[in-house]
């Protein structure tokens, strides 16, 4: 099934001009142009989340307008910071943020790594339902036991562990010269797990500015040191 036929399929309620509206708003204000068949598949996206969430319990976010800006605008604005062809989202729930930065990087390859049977199925099925099977792979189970054939050139991880298990889960599944993409919230929570950090690391900060979200978010950019 085409992607576009399969969008058409999905996005077929009276709240879909709203929701793309919505959508191609807050990108705008984070300075990304997608292009319709982007727009359309992260509509859809999210509207499959929100029917499966009715009885999956994917997120505690009900309100699909709400899930615009926690989880789609939230996850959009990390795309500067990815960089390759070859993206890894760790823990990925509902797809959040690695099926939106695949959606909007239509050359990278991704691996969406979630370890709860339900929302793993919920990937899977999501993924055939929009036709992107050739650009998003799913792997059901836990992260320390994912042994892929090729490293990745982006890890990202979203509300996964603090700082130093995340470290310890993914550092081997980074290329060289790769880098480990964390969002996290308060910038005082930040600072205090860097500090559990051994060396090794060179570490950038980023405050990100979210559409419609008054709460603090950062994105922590890891890249590992030459030699380390």
């Amino acid at each position: 099934m085409s992607n576009i036929l399969a969008c058409s399929q999905v996005i077929s309620g009276e709240s879909s001009p709203d929701l793309l509206e919505r959508i191609a708003t807050g990108l705008e204000a984070l300075e990304i142009r997608p292009s319709e068949r982007a727009l359309s598949l992260l509509a859809a996206h999210l509207l499959l989340v929100e029917k499966w969430n009715r009885a999956y319990n994917l997120t505690a976010i009900r309100d699909p307008a709400e899930m615009v800006v926690r989880h789609v605008l939230d996850s959009a604005a990390v795309l500067p910071l990815v960089h390759g062809g070859r993206l890894l989202d760790a823990g990925s729930g509902a797809g959040f943020p690695g099926m939106v930065l695949s959606i909007l990087s239509p050359g990278m390859a991704t691996i969406l790594v979630e370890s709860n049977t339900k929302k793993a199925r919920f990937l899977d099925y999501a993924v055939r339902r929009l036709g992107l099977g050739a650009q998003v792979g799913v792997h059901w189970g836990r992260l320390e036991a994912y042994h892929p054939d090729r490293e990745f050139d982006t890890v990202v991880v979203r509300a996964l562990a603090p700082l130093k298990r995340v470290v310890a889960l993914t550092s081997l599944l980074l290329l060289s010269g790769g880098r480990l993409v964390v969002l996290k919230g308060r910038r005082e929570e930040l600072d205090r797990e860097l500090l559990e950090l051994g060396p090794g690391w060179r570490i950038e900060k980023f405050p990100l500015s979210i559409p419609g979200l008054t709460a603090e978010r950062w994105a922590c950019v890891m890249e590992r040191e030459t030699g380390a």
